[in-house]
This record gives C-alpha cells, structure tokens and sequence, in this order.
C-alpha cells in the first residue's frame, strides 16, 4: 500500500490517503513528483544510451543532474526540450541527423511526462511506463528484506538492478526515497498495529458467528 501511494504519478488528493497516513502528505507529494522526474530523465538518458550506442548500465551524472535541473525548473516544452538537448549535447559531436532524432525522442518523452502529470494518469509512453514498474519493482524489493543482512544484500543488489535498467544514475535517490518509505511504514506499524489487529480479530469473530 505505501508504494502504491507514495508513487503515484498525481500525488493522492489528502481526503483520499489513508487516515493514519495524513500526516505524510507533503512527503506523498515530494515523493511523487521525484518519481516523475527519475523516470523522466531516466527515459531521455535511456534513449539517448541507445541511440548513441552506449551501454545502458553507464552513470551519466553529470548529465543527469542537469537534466533534473532543466525539469525542476518548469519551463515551458520548447524551452526544457532545449535545455536537455543542452546538458545530452554537452562535450559531444554528434551529426545533425542524429541531433534531429535525439530531439524527436526527447520531445515524445518530455510530452508524455507533461501529460502523464496533467492528467494524473499511469505513463501511456512505453518506456516511461516500463521504468516506473521496474521502479516500484525495486523499492518493494528493498522494503521487503527482513534482517540488517538481508537489508545490506537487497540494497546492494537493487542499485545493481537499477544500473542494468540505465537508471544508474538515480540509485541514491532511490535509496532515499525506500528508505523514507522503510521509516513511514515502522511508525505506522507502530502507532496503528494494535488497532489493525482488533480490526483483523473482529472480522474474523464476524466470520465464524455467520
């Protein structure tokens, strides 16, 4: 439930969050527009590793961070089409046929995202839609270890995972946001378990007296 929520796309209007989760709506929010933005700049970065013919599992920091930044800043289309062609062009030559599809690409992409926010709807783009699958994918992987042993080995190998996505990029941000979500779920567990139980014994005392 707490993936599901805190990574919606549209962040989850407050009437609409669980009672015990209301107080974590600006964090709903900040997390849900963080998603967004990964799987934004991690689908432009993708499509460019592709086209260019790099391998998908390399860190392109530098140029992640300014893509980020281009998105955060919340310019107009054209104007963030051009500041992402910027920070991909940035110490590299490539001929204009290439520049023109890497535009096209980053154009599809920026455009889905937009409407994706606008709509408050699932990415309909196939590689937007991939990446937050395989996004949730990982954060469940990560909240679902146990022990501090198997904590170490699924975070280990859930930053290795996301390399082989080309999300290398954005495993801290990752981390961060699990962890986060790891730390929201302990105090609901803290402060709820005991009602969640007699709602849990009530229902079945229901059940065995029909």
């Amino acid at each position: 439930m707490l993936v599901d929520i805190f990574t919606k796309i549209s962040p989850t209007p407050i009437e609409e969050v669980p009672e015990m989760l209301r107080l974590d709506h600006g964090r709903i929010s900040q997390v849900s527009t963080m998603i967004q933005r990964i799987i934004t700049a991690g689908a432009v970065l993708l499509q460019c590793k592709n086209l260019l013919k790099r391998d998908v599992r390399s860190a392109w920091k530098m140029e992640a961070s300014r893509i980020m930044a281009v998105i955060e800043a919340g310019h107009p289309l054209d104007t963030t089409v051009d500041g992402v062609m910027a920070a991909l062009e940035s110490g590299r030559s490539m001929p204009a046929a290439t520049k023109g599809h890497l535009r096209a690409l980053v154009t599809k992409v920026l455009t889905a995202s937009q409407e994706m926010a606008e709509r408050g709807r699932e990415p309909s783009e196939p590689v937007l839609r991939l990446l937050l699958t395989r996004l949730r994918g990982n954060i469940l992987t990560r909240l679902a270890a146990g022990s501090a042993s198997e904590k170490v080995k699924a975070t280990n190998t859930a930053g290795e995972k996301l390399a082989s996505l080309g999300l290398s990029e954005f495993v801290e941000r990752v981390r961060e946001i699990s962890g986060l979500l790891e730390k929201v779920g302990a105090v609901d567990r803290a402060a709820h378990g005991p009602w969640w139980d007699a709602v849990a014994t009530k229902v079945e005392q229901e059940d065995m007296s029909t």
